[in-house]
This record gives C-alpha cells, structure tokens and sequence, in this order.
C-alpha cells in the first residue's frame, strides 16, 4: 500500500532553565493538544481531507490527460492517485508514467484486467473462509475501515489456497474497494480516496513465521506498493505479541517511508488501542472482537454487500447523476452529538476551467457533450 504525503514537523525552542515548572506544563500541553489535532480530523467538509478534495492543479489535469490513452480500465481518480503517490520525485512526469505503466503490466501478468467486470475469481469462496478480512463499517469522516484477523489464519489452508488464487482476489476485494470509495465520494460530494486498515494479530505466533506465509505477505506487499498508491489512511495493528516485532522488522523495509509514518502498532491491552481507534471510528462501528458493538460481519470478497454497491454505483453512473459544483449534500453518517454533517461538493465530473480537461469518467479526455 505505497502512499505518499507531505509530512509537517513543528519546532520549538529550548526552554531555559529559568522556565517555571508552570509554564513547562503549560508548554507540554500545548503540544499534547496539538498533537491531538493533528491526529484525526472529524470534519468531513473539504477541509478535513487533507488534499484529497482538492481540485486539480494544471499539471495533474496535464497528467491525467497523458494517462488516459493508456487504458479504459481505470477512473481519473486513480490516476490522479499514481500522481499525487509520486509528486516529490524528481522528473515526476516520467516517475508517474513510469509507474502506471507498470502497475499496467503486474495486473496484467496477474490476469487480473478488468477483474471487477469478470466473473468471480477461482478459490473465492475458499479464500473468505480461510482469510478472515474484509470491509466493516466507516470512520467517523465516513471513510471504509478494512480488517484482516492475520492471528487467526491457519497457515496450512493458506498455503493449499495457493498463492495464485491469493493474489487474485486480494486484487479483485481491493478493486473493489476502489469502487465502494468512489461511490461514497459521490454521497459525500467530494473526492474521497483514502481508507483505514485495521490488523488484528491476536493468535499470532510462530506457525505465522514459516518462509511460505511471510513470503506471500511480502509478495501481496510489493504488489499493493506498486498498484494501489495513496490508499492510506491509516494503518493500526493491534493485538501485536512481541513476536510479531520482529516479524515487522523484515517486511517494513517493504514500505515507503511515509507509508510507515502512518502505521501505528499496538500491543494486546485494548485499554490502551481502544482510545486510539476511537479517535478516528465510533464504537459502534468497530467490531465486537475489538470491544466495539457492531456485530456485524466482514465483507469479504464478492460480497452481497458490495454486489449492491456495485449496482448503486451504475445506476448513479448510467444516469449521470455526478454531483454539481457548490451543491450542499449530506455526510452519509450523522455526527457523533448527532447532527447531519455538511459539506459544499466538488463534482466529480468537473471541468478545469484552466486547462479544458475533463476529470470525470465519461472517458473522453476533453470537455465534450458527454460531460454534464
């Protein structure tokens, strides 16, 4: 899951031996608190989404239009993803084209283009029943949150699976990910791309450490860096015994540097990672296993659940239902003190008023009739 993000750091002087003890505190809290807002926003207004609602600059809408022609597959928001991943490299323009070509050709050796129009991948079925993963509930800025129960794997069944299969649909349940976001965007009334990945190590032990189970986590590792940037949000991995450190330890170096700056790691005592999922998921959205009260079950892949997603989704689509410039929508979940959150909606199908490029998925690259 290869994602970049501009990172900030604040300063502070040094505090001179003649500060007094109150106003060390003072100072102390003043970080503790800024640390706290820096750590989760609760607002789902354009502000509170940290560059992902942002409308287009010239030089993304130049580079989505040089995208475009590489294939029919894929929305401008996931190109835009490939863009934004790789903006602080130099010579971004060729990185970027460099990159989706890429990610082109492993989905392609993969078998896995247009995965989402095809039939359901072989093993589908037997991959829910021996990973337990998949998507339950939002965040409290309406994001999905995705689970992996990685403790509770039985390694033996993960390896008659077979890493073929694995590999599959792990592509096809992100995939279709990709899609429960964008349809949440359209409700939400702007650009949303970003997701939650929560890892629960509880069970984990040295039977998880055999070369075949790592070796694949490290191979479906590689590959989420190389097709699916700037899908973090995110990361927590709770319930982590001290082996499972240095397990970390030989697949971080995996991740890009920023990726891993999102990753927190938490040990087995839920009342110390239980206040910390709370901050970015409402307890009744957290799963029961990790002390929340949702019962609900994870959606895994080829779910009924996202079968209705998929159709909602069309149906906005085929009716050209995009949401217009300055239009007041509605947050699909209400507040915590139980308000309706609100936000101004940046249309998804807009046309920079610069560059003449559109950024829908009408596919035709240049304002046109097509594009309302």
């Amino acid at each position: 899951m290869a994602s970049t993000m501009r990172t900030t750091s604040a300063t502070s002087g040094k505090t001179s031996p003649s500060t007094s003890n109150k106003s060390m505190k003072a100072a102390a809290t003043s970080k503790k608190n800024l640390r706290e807002s820096k750590a989760v926003s609760l607002n789902v207004g354009l502000n509170g989404w940290e560059g992902e609602s942002d409308p287009l600059t010239a030089f993304e809408a130049k580079m989505i239009k040089k995208l475009q022609p590489l294939d029919n597959e894929h929305s401008d928001t996931y190109r835009l993803q490939f863009i934004r991943g790789y903006e602080n490299e130099k010579d971004t323009e060729r990185v970027v084209e460099v990159r989706y070509k890429e990610m082109l050709t492993l989905r392609k050796d993969a078998g896995a283009v247009g995965i989402l129009n095809c039939s359901k991948p072989e093993g589908w079925e037997e991959f829910n029943e021996v990973c337990e993963l998949g998507v339950l509930g939002t965040t409290k800025d309406a994001r999905p949150v995705y689970y992996e129960r990685i403790g509770a794997y039985d390694p033996k069944k993960l390896d008659a699976l077979g890493y073929e299969k694995l590999q599959r649909c792990h592509i096809r349940l992100q995939d279709e990910m990709l899609r429960r976001k964008e349809l949440i965007s359209r409700q939400l009334g702007h650009r949303m791309y970003k997701h939650v990945v929560i890892l629960d190590m509880k069970g984990f032990g040295m039977r998880h450490m055999g070369p075949k189970v790592l070796g694949n986590i490290r191979k479906l590792m590689n590959l989420d860096n190389a097709i699916y940037p700037e899908v973090l949000k995110r990361l927590f991995i709770v319930n982590a015994p001290w082996l499972f450190q240095k397990a970390w330890s030989l697949v971080k170096g995996m991740l890009h540097p920023i990726t891993r700056e999102r990753i927190k790691i938490y040990g087995t005592k839920p009342k110390k990672f239980l206040p910390k999922l709370a901050e970015f998921i409402d307890i009744d959205q957290l799963p029961t296993w990790l002390g929340g009260t949702n019962k609900g079950t994870l959606n895994g892949v080829c779910s009924d659940d996202f079968d209705k997603i998929a159709k909602e989704l069309a149906a906005l689509e085929a009716n050209d239902t995009s949401l217009d410039t300055g239009k007041e929508v509605r947050g699909r979940r209400a507040s915590t003190q139980g308000s309706t959150a609100t936000t101004k909606a940046l249309s998804l199908s807009s046309i920079d008023s610069q560059t003449n490029v559109c950024v829908c998925e009408c596919g035709v690259g240049v304002k046109s009739p097509a594009c309302k």
